[in-house]
């Protein structure tokens, strides 16, 4: 059986895992693969800005992929997207189980092991020691996502934005979501020096910080700015933020 004897297993079934997976069976449809994905529930619900001709470019020919990828928004949730390819992967027939893999001796005899488990990735730990051949820090970057009631909208460029910027240390990259059950996803980047990533880095996707029970641990100077951004943003913006959705992690961009 296919589950049984696999070629090709993915481990990770995120968007990643479940985009590769689907064009490895639209490419070639008779090769036995299996998914293995720990959540049964994908764990991130942040949005994602898509450019369809750089994230897609290149992808085969098929009529439910081409029909996923145009109706995706530009703007989506990853929890969403992953939706869609979970849905889309089971119409190709592939297998997915949910299983936390811990070690890779039961897969022997498949010819390719795919790691796609994230960056903390299990396979990297296992297969390679957690060393990685390249890797380069392209920048360090905190993410502030929380929610507001209704629509949610930028600061005017002009009026407010240029001006609130000028106030800071750090560059503020802004990203709305799409409004759903009247509630907008709102993510916040601000690109920091590694000293500020440093102090933050405890703050990951897995045990983000909160805004209104972390601040002691959060740098006064970044701080001020969240602050200070949040406050331009509901005075002018009039923004209504969902009491206590304000999660931040820390990144870095490799």
């Amino acid at each position: 059986m296919e589950e049984e004897c696999p070629q090709i297993v993915i481990i990770g079934g995120g968007p990643v895992g479940l985009f590769t997976a689907i064009q490895i069976k639209i490419l070639v449809p008779q090769l036995n693969l299996v998914i293995y994905e720990k959540h049964v529930e994908y764990q991130r619900k942040h949005v994602l800005r898509l450019n369809k001709v750089t994230t897609f470019f290149g992808f085969p020919s098929h009529p439910l992929l081409t029909n996923l990828i145009d109706n995706l928004p530009s703007v989506v949730r990853t929890s969403v997207l992953e939706s869609q390819l979970l849905e889309l992967a089971k119409k190709l027939g592939i297998p997915i189980k949910y299983e936390n893999i811990i070690n890779l001796d039961k897969f022997i005899y498949a010819q390719m092991i795919i790691g796609a488990d994230g960056s903390h990735s299990t396979v990297r730990q296992l297969v390679f020691n957690n060393k990685m051949k390249v890797q380069d820090i392209l920048k360090y970057v905190i993410e502030i996502k929380y929610e507001v009631y209704g629509h949610g909208e930028k600061l005017d460029f002009i009026k407010y934005q240029y001006r609130t910027q000028k106030q800071f240390k750090y560059f503020i990259q802004e990203h709305i979501g799409s409004e759903k059950d009247n509630r907008t996803p709102i993510t916040i980047h601000l690109l920091v020096d590694q000293h500020t990533y440093e102090q933050m880095k405890s703050a990951t996707f897995k045990q983000p910080y909160y805004l209104h029970t972390h601040q002691r641990l959060i740098p006064n100077d970044l701080l001020d700015t969240i602050t200070i951004w949040l406050n331009v943003k509901k005075e002018y913006a009039d923004e209504k933020r969902v009491e206590h959705s304000e999660r931040i992690t820390s990144v870095a961009l490799m």
